[in-house]
């Protein structure tokens, strides 16, 4: 199969090894799901045209080693999800010490998912300083604690998903995410409120809730601050949209 450019499977599959001379896989452009043992450098080189990436594991072996190196030799690759392993037992394997430094990570990286990660927050530092980030979900307890503070800017973030989580506070503005337009907060149950200061985020006009009713008051106060905004600015341009799971009663 030398001229295969997709490869997408269900379960996490681990390549077969080739010799140095072979060129399988050079024509890969997406690749997943793929183990974390399979990231090595000879794979991850012969593969230079990937742009879409999956790798599904337990992602320790590959965060808290030399493998991850690899990843920046991937000057094509737009899209990167990681999903750790879920059955590991005990629990406390499950969680990761932290991310790699962001030179590490793909240089043109546009698209990025974490999943069952348990990261505490004070990663995300690293993940601001992904000059080309414009997507990013974190599924399914990617990020885990109380209190998340953000202290940099997503210079070219667009969209943002947090899901399932049991953050409680979270400090933030428009001046943090400049180019912000669309927000879902899934199964965020904990949370107290979205911070209001993203009303200012001039590009935000999408906030998308499911299950987070201890912010729902705050979401209002949001889109009201968004339809004042757009009554001064005599600009019904897009519009703010605000949607709310379960519905509303009032």
């Amino acid at each position: 199969m030398m001229q295969l450019w997709d490869l997408k499977t269900n379960a996490s599959a681990t390549l077969p090894k080739t010799g140095q001379t072979s060129k399988a896989g050079e024509k890969f452009q997406t690749l997943g799901t793929i183990s974390p043992q399979s990231c090595t450098k000879e794979a991850l080189e012969r593969a230079h045209n990937l742009t879409k990436l999956a790798v599904r594991g337990q992602l320790a072996c590959l965060l808290d080693g030399r493998s991850f190196d690899n990843m920046q030799k991937l000057e094509r690759l737009v899209s990167l999800n990681l999903q750790n392993d879920i059955y590991v037992n005990p629990a406390s394997r499950r969680q990761l010490r932290g991310l790699p430094p962001s030179f590490k990570f793909p240089p043109n990286l546009k698209r990025l998912t974490l999943s069952h990660t348990c990261l505490d927050w004070s990663n995300m530092s690293i993940l601001e300083l992904l000059e080309n980030l414009e997507v990013l979900k974190l599924k399914d307890k990617a990020f885990m604690g109380a209190c998340w503070e953000v202290a940099g800017r997503f210079r070219r973030l667009k969209f943002l998903h947090i899901g399932r989580t049991d953050l409680v506070t979270w400090v933030a503005s428009g001046y943090h995410f400049p180019r912000l337009r669309r927000l879902e907060l899934h199964s965020c149950d904990e949370l107290i409120e979205i911070p209001i200061g993203l009303a200012d985020a001039p590009n935000l006009l999408a906030l998308d809730m499911c299950y987070a009713e201890l912010a729902v008051a705050s979401a209002k106060k949001i889109q009201e601050a968004k339809q004042r905004m757009e009554e001064e600015q005599k600009s019904k341009v897009g519009g703010f949209k605000l949607s709310i799971f379960p519905a509303d009663e009032e």
